[in-house]
Parts: C-alpha cells; structure tokens; sequence
C-alpha cells in the first residue's frame, strides 16, 4: 500500500506501518551512509522525531526488532551518539531529504526483515526452516 494511504490515517495498524517503514528506510540509509558521522541510531526518541508517533506505537515496533536493531547498530558501530555526533546533526531526521520514505514499499530493501509485534515466532520459524534446509 502506498505511503500516502497510511500517511495521515489514525488508525493503529497504519502507524505501525509507518514505523516499520521508517526503521527500514534507516537501515536501508545506514547501509549506504560512506560517513559515519551520518549514521543514525535507531530508537523510541529518532523515531518519535521522525514519524510524529507515539512511543505506545513505537515501543512494541522497537522490541519485536530488537535482535535485527541490536545486530545493525553492532554491525556498523552505530551508538547512541550519532544522532548528534561530532556535532548535532545539520538538520532533524524528519527534514533529511535523502531519508524521505518512498511512497512505495518496495523500494525500502531492507523492510521484509522488519517484522510487525506478533509476528516475531513466525519469522523466527520460517529461518529455523531455512537453516535446516540449507
């Protein structure tokens, strides 16, 4: 569904939506960020900034994707001082023109790793199946 469907809905299941999306535009920008400078940390204040959620919505997103968060901030070194290291940054993450979510979901790579609250065992079983088919 187009971003601009959810974008201004109030309904629980579109900002969740919204989130998700905006982890994975995130990750997707920290995985092709050449300065680490830029890097973004993701959690509950970022995404609040970002999205204008409450962090109700956002709290569940965050522990649901905990080991996939925890595994990009390690992977890529990423504390929770950059989102204001060296400096703060030049412009909020909301104002960043080159992290505006696509208006297609397609074009964020890295949101079919992004899983919803509930969702976390059915994930988890289907890379237990790959593992063992492997």
């Amino acid at each position: 569904m187009p971003l601009s469907k959810i974008r201004g809905s109030r309904r629980p299941e579109a900002a969740r939506e919204r989130i998700r999306r905006a982890i994975g535009t995130i990750i997707d920008y920290n995985r092709q960020c050449s300065d680490p400078n830029g890097f973004w940390y993701i959690n509950v204040n970022l995404l609040r900034e970002y999205t204008g959620a409450s962090p109700t919505f956002i709290t569940p997103l965050l522990k649901a994707n905990a080991d996939l968060i925890t595994r990009h901030h390690e992977h890529f070194k990423i504390t929770r001082n950059h989102n204001q290291t060296p400096a703060h940054k030049a412009m909020p993450i909301s104002q960043d023109p080159a992290l505006v979510i696509p208006e297609d979901p397609a074009q964020i790579k890295s949101l079919g790793e992004i899983v919803l609250p509930g969702q976390e065992a059915e994930v988890g079983e289907s890379a237990s199946e790959e593992t063992t088919e492997a």
